[in-house]
């Protein structure tokens, strides 16, 4: 009855460990994620409406003076203009959606990446803890020359 209990209480703290590794990964996880997401998509996001007022002040400014070398009337070269500049916002909305849409998908891949490999760091480092806690553990329940060869081998483990 004695080794019973002993063992359903080890399976017990094996199941305790097991879950608070588990919440310390996913929380781990869940944070990287979305801090990758949130820093990628605000630096592209700034990068590219950056780059589309740069490119929609360049083709209105370059569509203005071909018009106006074409046309020599004042009200010609001040309505072409005006048409660009509308052409150029048009586009520079274009243009501002499509970085928007191509900052998102950088971002989600980038922040899939970091969350991986916050993942893969949360994992080692839950398993590292669990495995101290256990020899910890069974330390003190055990007499010292079976501690210390657990000890020992747990890290040769880790060495490994």
């Amino acid at each position: 009855a004695e080794q019973a209990r002993r063992e359903a209480e080890e399976q017990a703290e094996r199941e305790a460990q097991d879950g608070i590794r588990r919440e310390a990964e996913d929380k781990a996880r869940r944070e990287a994620e979305e801090k990758a997401r949130g820093d990628a998509e605000e630096q592209a996001r700034k990068e590219a409406e950056e780059q589309a007022r740069k490119e929609a002040k360049e083709a209105a400014k370059k569509e203005a003076d071909e018009t106006a070398k074409k046309e020599a009337d004042e009200r010609t070269r001040m309505d072409a203009q005006k048409q660009a500049e509308e052409q150029a916002q048009i586009d520079n909305e274009k243009a501002r959606k499509k970085a928007e849409e191509e900052a998102r998908l950088v971002a989600e891949e980038q922040a899939r990446k970091e969350a991986e490999k916050a993942g893969i760091e949360a994992e080692a480092q839950a398993q590292k803890e669990a495995e101290e806690e256990a020899s910890r553990r069974a330390a003190a329940a055990e007499d010292p020359a079976a501690a210390e060869r657990r000890r020992q081998q747990a890290e040769e483990a880790r060495r490994i």
